[in-house]
């Protein structure tokens, strides 16, 4: 029973770090206001949360994650004019 608990590990661990399995995730955030600094907030490649402040556009980051792993950037407009867009 031991070896067939730990050949279903092994199985398990190879398939998760198995290509078909992983995605290239790409953030992307510009704005159009003058100056365009915008303040982010993603999840990171570590799937934890990572904030970056007065940060010029376009900006991007890009990372591998697990296929169906949650991933978000969000972005806010540092002027009170022009418009700001965060894609995945």
């Amino acid at each position: 029973m031991k070896r067939l608990v730990s050949l279903f590990l092994i199985i398990l661990l190879s398939l998760t770090a198995c290509p078909l399995f992983q995605k290239q995730v790409k953030y992307k955030v510009t704005c159009t206001a003058t100056p365009n600094l915008v303040d982010i907030t993603i999840e990171n490649k570590d799937g934890g949360t990572s904030q970056f402040a007065d940060i010029a556009t376009p900006w991007t980051y890009e990372f591998e994650s697990t296929k169906n792993a949650f991933v978000y950037v969000s972005a806010q407009n540092q002027q009170n004019h022009g418009s700001i867009t965060a894609t995945i």
